[in-house]
């Protein structure tokens, strides 16, 4: 394909395919050698779906029409080989879009997303030696073999009418760029699921997790894996670890963390009663304006000091921004697939373009000298859309585009708050209009009318 011709960004989407199997980005993935939704442009309708948050029909419609107009992207190469693409009769029905998604192989677009991950690590000029990892959960559509593969979860009132799966992946803490996310049921825990994920960090890494990671079989899975750990016990295992003796105030200890008979359980085949993690177990308190004091509980194999890792733990709070980013501005907090691999799928490109769009925002806050934390994750989101809607442009031309997009996006950084907060943060939860059955049964016990 000529480099000069088609929107810039499907095409340097199309060398990152390339690049990763080594043949003509038309005909990867895909044994049907015509028709319009080859392996290429079916990714990159997935992707930037997921950066508009808009329908398919609205993505399909918009891509037509602006390939069309511009002559080239990804659909240029593939006009010779459908009539429907020469003769401009192209459906704007999604049926054949859905049939092509589920063609494509969940091991073809892991080892993509794989690769587009290490290419943008490395744009980003990440070192990627600290990683946080934390877990989430997704609604999927209610379907029969959606609730076969992850189940229906029991709550008081009975169960949900969505299933809802769990979602574990690592995050660089320097640039916020993604492992693949790995799925697992509600039943399984979030330490089971990191058993997929973290043999995809970098040895002689340091991995950073909550008290949901802070026991034995997580750090004893990090280590297995040649990599540290920095983690936070809740305080009966802090008092076990600890051997029942804790003091007040800021103070160390090397320790060597055994597994306890509850640890056994269910971990026969992952360790024995002979296993052990050697470390160091301290507790930090940290006074900050504004804020309530914390009592740190830490357990770590790295040679951090306490400070350092109190102030290393205090930066975990970014992945909640991150997942929030994931979850509401590309639109998976609730995915309307029906099958568990389509599932898989729409999160791995979810997960491919939250990368794209960190690698864009270290590159603007290196550019602006700036805090990465500072850029507008929703502005950028929206400046790559705006690139991939644009005509056609060569290299220098498409240089002047982005630096017009770093200076607007340095123009709306995220302010610093001025005044320390006043008052304390709390969660308020708004009335459901909907009864769960608990309500039910207490309203027709004492005749009232709830609403």
């Amino acid at each position: 394909m000529d480099g000069t011709t088609g929107r810039v960004s499907e095409l340097r989407f199309l060398e990152l395919v390339s690049d990763w199997k080594g043949a003509a980005a038309s005909c990867i993935g895909n044994s049907r050698l015509n028709g319009v939704y080859h392996f290429a442009f079916t990714i990159w309708l997935m992707l930037f779906q997921r950066l508009e948050s808009k329908s398919m029909q609205e993505a399909l419609a918009e891509e037509f029409f602006m390939s069309s107009s511009s002559g080239g992207g990804v659909l240029a190469e593939w006009r010779g080989r459908s009539r429907k693409l020469s003769t401009g009769k192209v459906s704007q029905r999604t049926g054949g879009f859905a049939r092509a998604r589920q063609r494509i192989g969940l091991a073809n677009l892991s080892a993509l997303a794989g690769h587009v991950r290490s290419k943008l690590t490395l744009k980003a000029g990440s070192k990627g030696s600290i990683f946080v990892i934390d877990g989430t959960t997704v609604t999927i559509a209610r379907t029969k073999a959606n609730v076969e593969e992850f189940g229906l979860h029991r709550m008081e009132g009975g169960d949900l009418h969505f299933p809802r799966v769990r979602m574990v992946a690592a995050h660089d803490l320097e640039t916020g760029i993604p492992t693949i996310p790995v799925l697992g049921t509600l039943r399984v825990g979030e330490c089971e699921i990191a058993e997929e994920v973290v043999p995809q960090l970098p040895e002689d890494s340091t991995i950073l997790g909550d008290r949901g990671f802070g026991i034995f079989h997580f750090v004893h899975l990090v280590q297995k894996g040649r990599k540290r750990s920095v983690v936070r016990l809740t305080d009966r295992i802090f008092k076990r670890v600890a051997g029942g003796l804790v003091a007040p105030g800021n103070w160390e200890r090397a320790v060597t963390w055994t597994p306890s008979k509850d640890d056994l359980k269910g971990n026969e085949e992952n360790f024995d009663t002979h296993a052990s993690v050697p470390g160091r177990l301290l507790q930090y308190q940290i006074n900050r304006p504004g804020y309530r004091s914390i009592t740190l509980k830490l357990f770590t194999t790295t040679d951090l000091s306490a400070a350092e890792l109190a102030e290393l733990y205090l930066q975990r709070v970014q992945v909640e921004t991150w997942i929030r980013n994931v979850k509401q501005d590309l639109g998976i907090a609730f995915i309307n697939a029906k099958h568990p691999d389509t599932v898989r799928k729409e999160l791995y490109v979810a997960y491919m373009a939250f990368a794209m769009v960190c690698a864009a925002m270290c590159d603007i806050a290196t550019q602006g000298n700036v805090s990465v934390k500072r850029i507008s994750f929703s502005y950028v989101r929206h400046a790559l859309r705006a690139i991939s809607l644009s005509l056609p442009h060569d290299d220098t031309n498409f240089e002047l585009l982005w630096a017009r997009i770093v200076n607007a996006a340095l123009q709306v950084q995220i302010p610093i708050r001025k005044k320390h907060r006043s008052f304390p943060r709390i969660l308020k939860r708004g009335k459901s209009k909907f009864q769960t059955n608990v309500m039910r049964n207490n309203c027709q016990k004492n005749n009232t009318n709830c609403k």
